[in-house]
């Protein structure tokens, strides 16, 4: 109701505003994508440990997990998943970066939800021979990208405004659709990817008057109503009925 009450006008217009449908080409029309696809698979193929390191916020750990599922997919065991504010503080700076080189020696750092404005430390992970693949959503400091990072998928660099205010865990979830395309498994895990991103693109309160951040809600929603997932969070708060957006938010 919030979305039909804010956005009548453009539902009287546009008959398919409450049945928007995510573009075939999503993964791709992010325009870094194949090449961080590339560096992914690169490393896989070595056999390099890979460092999923995420925000802590809703957008950031739900990012976190669709990565974690997407390895699973492809059977690819040698990865860790970090989300530690508390031990860190925000962002990569100089006590994450010592942490993890002397506890964690990675091949490739892969960021969720945030690291856009950390070229300083992606700077000196690269000089320890460290890879990074940054992938965020938020606005760029300058407009300014990290210059040494290896790939940087930030929306905020597409041309195509639909993609500009996606959520972090719909970034990385093109990133990782695009990376599991044409597996056996793919069809298994999308459910459970698109049920991670609907809740982090209503948690991150996206803006809904985007067709894509409808469409990933609705997909998300769906998904979730009909899952493990979905069957724990009505245990948990002890709700027999169907899960809505409000209920998130």
């Amino acid at each position: 109701m919030v979305i039909v009450n804010k956005y009548l006008e453009q539902i009287g217009k546009d008959e398919t505003f409450l049945n928007p449908k995510l573009p075939e080409e999503f993964g791709v029309s992010l325009t870094v994508i194949p090449a961080g696809v590339e560096l992914i698979r690169k490393h896989m193929k070595l056999g390099s440990k890979i460092l999923i390191y995420g925000d802590v916020d809703v957008d950031g750990i739900t990012g976190s997990v669709v990565m974690d599922l997407a390895f699973r997919t492809l059977g690819y065991t040698n990865y860790v998943v970090l989300t530690n504010e508390r031990v860190f503080g925000n962002g990569l700076n100089q006590t994450a970066m010592d942490t993890i080189i002397a506890n964690m020696p990675i091949g490739l750092l892969l960021t969720v939800d945030h690291c856009s404005a950390s070229d300083n430390y992606i700077k000196k992970l690269r000089e320890m021979g460290v890879d990074v693949l940054v992938t965020d959503h938020h606005h760029l400091k300058d407009n300014t990208p990290p210059k040494h990072a290896n790939v940087f998928i930030n929306p905020q660099q597409e041309t195509d405004v639909r993609y500009k205010c996606i959520s972090g865990c719909a970034t990385g979830f093109a990133l990782m659709r695009e990376l599991i395309k044409d597996h056996p498994n793919e069809y298994m895990y999308m459910d459970m990817m698109l049920e991670l991103v609907g809740i982090s693109t209503i948690g991150d309160m996206m803006d809904m008057s985007n067709e894509i951040n409808r469409a990933i809600t609705i997909s998300g929603m769906s998904a979730l109503n009909k899952s493990k997932l979905g069957k724990a969070f009505r245990g948990a708060m002890k709700y027999p009925n169907e899960i809505m957006s409000r209920d998130i938010s």
